[in-house]
């Protein structure tokens, strides 16, 4: 009576045994297409970014630093924000209220 499963058994524990073979060769698939993608976003991201930034016009950019320069402590905003890239620095010396901060200082 025995007998009679050996066949079917040794089949099922065979096609198990593909199964778990498959199994790490698509976990090994995936691991791998994970760490493209990664590599991937972390290539595109600074694109993405800089087209961002090229797409936005000037008149906005420099109200962006305005906005900035209000809400920084730091009085080199201006200073930090001209030194990003050609285009900033065209943009923030074309923007004169950078480069004015009222002293909170009285002169003595």
């Amino acid at each position: 009576m025995f007998q009679s499963y050996a066949e079917p058994l040794r089949s099922m524990r065979y096609s198990l045994e593909e199964a778990k073979l498959c199994m790490a060769a698509l976990n090994a698939i995936r691991s791998r297409l994970t760490k493209n993608i990664r590599n991937l976003q972390k290539c595109c991201k600074p694109l993405v970014l800089a087209d961002g930034i090229e797409r936005i016009p000037d008149e906005i950019l420099a109200n962006i630093f305005e906005a900035g320069h209000q809400t920084s402590e730091h009085s080199e905003f201006a200073l930090r924000v001209s030194h990003v890239s050609r285009r900033f620095r065209q943009v923030s010396l074309r923007t004169p209220s950078l480069w004015t901060r009222p002293s909170s200082q009285t002169p003595r």
